[in-house]
């Protein structure tokens, strides 16, 4: 709740700031207010509904990486004074990762435990009734997880990278 409400006054601020306000300034932030007021209560309503209140603490879990990626991760970080060729010969040697065009690459990210119960959590908030954000318009069962109280969650992950 806290953090998601900073984040949300920062980024407010530095519109404001970085330019000079018109009346239409004003309607949009106002606007803008609503629509955080509105998820910041969706938050707060789902939190006693919860799955897996795990997925909620903000602690990552190593033995969430898929093991293949978690054993490839280890083999690069001891070949961290290899050039960058020799790290991704080793990558693409380990049959972990696979280059499918040039200079795009597929693999396992997540172990299936892991993808399994972010999906349970998906489905408890579908079926809590509460307003569901979709990432775009072309998704009819996606959720924006920061809009449900996974932002620390997504944050842990970034901070594993």
């Amino acid at each position: 709740g806290l953090r998601y409400s900073l984040v949300a006054a920062v980024q407010a601020l530095r519109g404001m700031l970085a330019g000079p306000l018109t009346p239409d300034h004003a309607h949009y932030w106002a606007h803008q207010a609503g629509i955080h007021l509105k998820r910041v209560g969706t938050i707060q309503r789902y939190e006693g509904l919860r799955a897996d209140g795990e997925l909620f603490t903000g602690a990552w879990a190593p033995e969430w990486l898929h093991p293949d990626l978690a054993h490839a991760l280890g083999l690069l970080r001891r070949a961290a004074n290899t050039s960058s060729a020799a790290r991704r010969g080793l990558l693409l040697g380990l049959g972990v990762v696979e280059e499918v065009t040039a200079g795009v690459f597929a693999f396992p990210a997540f172990a299936d435990a892991f993808c399994d119960r972010v999906l349970g959590e998906v489905d408890a908030f579908h079926e809590s009734g509460l307003p569901v954000h979709r990432p775009n318009s072309m998704n009819n069962y996606g959720v924006i997880v920061d809009d449900i109280g996974l932002e620390p969650l997504v944050a842990a992950l970034r901070a594993e990278g």
